[in-house]
């Protein structure tokens, strides 16, 4: 009876009260925040399912650039095949019902891991309870508190997931108490199967958010150290060890090299390698102290091992948060989005923190004892039903999407622009590729790009800073042109968009030659005017040779000369057409007289290969990084553009294919003396 209230009753009981709590998360389609990024994985969902058999190159953002370095793929391929199996309830349904689930899941998974870490239900059971309540991080960063107030007292993972759109990432973290379990129990009895299954999990982590497993290999280290004092630890290194190459290996196919280039070298929230090493010092300081500190404290400790891992669990992400929060030092890239962690740390300090208190009453009285235990269940209990209203307000789905300006805009221009490239910001490029296949300048997952001039266009088409006084208008206008832009979305400040990027958007009505199409609501749609709209042109070669740099965004000159060369109307452009077969594949046909050449605005990457009537010829890169192509041939040409995969890639999908065969060969070595042995007994 014990066991089946333990180990049944108590987590479907859990199960029951997250779900109550965050019912209106189950129904609907979109959030109310508008500013959420989970349009950038239901936008990468809808992609999967519709381009299932042609991924590899997105044309729709960045100016195109390669899908597999898109956000990690386990959300937008389960809700795709989600939806394919059952296409009544659409991908949007299905990004919250996946999300809603992770988020129940999440104080089950915390319940059993303090089960098993402390061998007592009570505490674990006072974790779970205090970790869906509105986050205790207010006592360390009172900050937050502004933002509850507004947004409703919940918790903080739940304010994230529903507001901010970090669904995958509460929900790769609703895997990691339950990982962290696993791995206790293999550092104690190791196996190859139990090896196998944390390593799974751990690679399921992290193939549904990195920040995710960046919290996983923190929380596992602290895990393993605490193991480590213990007894065993070189052997429990090694196995420690074991489980990271597995974990790596079968995450390779997605997590290459060129992934690992982006996340390190990506700039937005800081450098994660400049930060990292501005930590050395520190660390040469800190980590031997820490060391000598838990070797005299915990060393052959096993009943202070809870305590070993709640602190310094907590420890590490209030470091992390608290550099950022109280000194603007920033380790890790966006550190606030680590503050579900520090919840679930201070979650389990309280529920050893109340088991200690259990423990010294029942030293002098059974019967108080359980009262106490009793109270305290029930009034943390009482407290969750407390904010429900708050849960289901901010939990509620969208009651009027088309209202909104994401929704009648993108609409609009997937109507009304004939798939031409368009130029939005803020809200309205999250959200354009849910509702419509219109190509854009930016996109949702900005680390991705390859070209990082789109970056540089935005900045100061959004902004004009730095720009020379007259030249904010002229500046503009080409940059729309440079990047092939159709049609540009300008936000005025009445407009319901929500983050209003434009500095002075009253720049636009000064614009020669912007034609405006769309008025409505402080949302105005201008048409740009381009020499040739097609993202093909017929280019002179000579004035390619001659072009020079451009250094910066606001370099009048030298972005003067580049448009002038794309937008040379001396050349017929009617004897230039371009076709897109799918994704990965383009034809030209063209018509070429003597120093004719081929610019492609499309962004320049070296997979993309170009077969000029069957012979191989060079794609070069322009001074903003689109493509150019010299077919070294007069007349009628056909030239064949085809992307493939870089050998990163393919190195990253030979890794996990060893990966497996040597698990498969592993469980066959396993089997083998079992085998033997019937044999000599027969």
């Amino acid at each position: 009876m014990k066991k089946l209230i333990t180990y049944f009753l108590i987590p479907l009981g859990i199960l029951l009260l997250n779900i109550f709590l965050v019912l209106p998360l189950f129904k609907g389609e979109f959030t109310q925040s508008m500013g959420s990024i989970e349009a950038a994985y239901i936008s990468d969902a809808r992609w999967v399912f519709e381009n299932i058999k042609d991924l590899s190159w997105n044309p729709l953002w960045y100016l195109g650039f390669p899908f597999h370095l898109s956000y990690a793929p386990v959300f937008p391929f389960f809700i795709a095949l989600f939806h394919f199996i059952l296409k009544s309830i659409s991908i949007p349904h299905f990004y919250r019902i996946l999300t809603a689930v992770f988020y129940c899941i999440g104080p089950i998974s915390l319940y059993f891991f303090v089960r098993y870490l402390t061998k007592k239900t009570f505490p674990a059971l006072v974790s779970v309870l205090v970790y869906t309540l509105p986050t205790l991080s207010l006592l360390f960063l009172p900050g937050l508190k502004g933002e509850m107030v507004v947004s409703g007292f919940v918790p903080w993972q739940l304010l994230v997931l529903a507001k901010y759109g970090e669904g995958p990432h509460i929900a790769s973290l609703s895997l990691v108490p339950l990982v962290a379990l696993l791995f206790l129990k293999v550092l104690r009895k190791p196996s190859f199967k139990k090896y196998l299954l944390v390593a799974i999990l751990s690679s399921f982590i992290l193939l549904i958010n990195i920040l995710s497993f960046f919290s996983l290999l923190l929380m596992l280290s602290i895990v393993l150290f605490s193991e480590m004092v213990l007894e065993k630890p070189a052997f429990k290194f090694k196995s420690a060890f074991s489980i990271f190459l597995l974990t790596l290996g079968l995450s390779a196919f997605w997590y290459n090299l060129s992934f690992f280039k982006m996340i390190f070298l990506f700039e937005k929230g800081g450098s994660l390698i400049q930060n990292l090493l501005s930590l050395f010092p520190f660390a040469i300081i800190m980590i031997p102290i820490f060391v000598v500190f838990s070797l005299f404290v915990f060393e052959k400790k096993p009943k202070l091992q809870p305590l070993f891992i709640g602190f310094f669990w907590f420890l590490t992400f209030f470091i992390i948060i608290g550099s950022w929060f109280y000194f603007e030092r920033i380790y890790f890239p966006q550190p606030n989005r680590f503050i579900p962690e520090l919840n679930l740390a201070i979650s389990l300090l309280i529920g050893l923190a109340f088991s200690s208190i259990l423990s010294i009453i029942r030293k002098y009285t059974k019967v108080l004892s359980i009262l106490f235990a009793v109270v305290i269940i029930a009034v943390l209990i009482f407290l969750n039903f407390q904010f429900k209203e708050d849960s289901w307000k901010i939990t509620s789905p969208n009651p009027d999407i088309n209202s909104t300006p994401e929704y009648r805009i993108s609409k609009w221009l997937s109507e009304n622009t004939d798939g031409k490239r368009v130029y939005t910001t803020g809200s309205i490029c999250f959200w354009l590729n849910v509702f419509s296949d219109t190509p854009q300048v930016r996109g949702g997952a900005d680390g991705a790009s390859y070209s990082k001039w789109w970056a540089h266009a935005t900045y100061q088409i959004n902004t004009s800073e730095n720009a020379p006084k007259g030249e904010e208008e002229v500046i503009t206008l080409n940059w729309l042109k440079a990047i092939n832009v159709s049609y540009a979305v300008v936000n005025f400040p009445h407009s319901k968009e929500i983050f209003h990027d434009y500095k002075n958007p009253d720049k636009f009505e000064e614009i020669e030659g912007l034609e405006e199409v769309y008025n409505e609501k402080g949302d105005v749609i201008y048409k740009v005017p381009l020499e040739n709209p097609s993202l093909v042109q017929i280019v002179d070669k000579e004035k390619f040779d001659n072009l020079k740099s451009i250094y910066n965004a606001v370099d009048v000159d030298n972005l003067q000369d580049y448009v002038d060369y794309i937008e040379d109307s001396g050349f017929d452009q009617s004897k230039i057409n371009l076709v897109k077969k799918k994704n990965t594949k383009y034809e030209i046909s063209a018509d070429l007289e003597e120093n004719e050449a081929i610019a492609l605005q499309i962004s320049y990457n070296p997979v993309w290969k170009a077969y000029v009537n069957g012979k191989r010829v060079k794609i070069q890169k322009d001074v903003i990084d689109f493509m150019f192509i010299e077919p070294e041939e007069k007349g009628e040409v056909e030239i064949i553009l085809k992307f493939g995969r870089t050998w990163d890639v393919w190195l990253g999908y030979f890794i996990t294919l060893i990966t497996l065969l040597y698990i498969l060969l592993k469980f066959r070595r396993l089997k083998m003396p079992h085998d033997i042995k019937e044999v000599k007994t027969k």
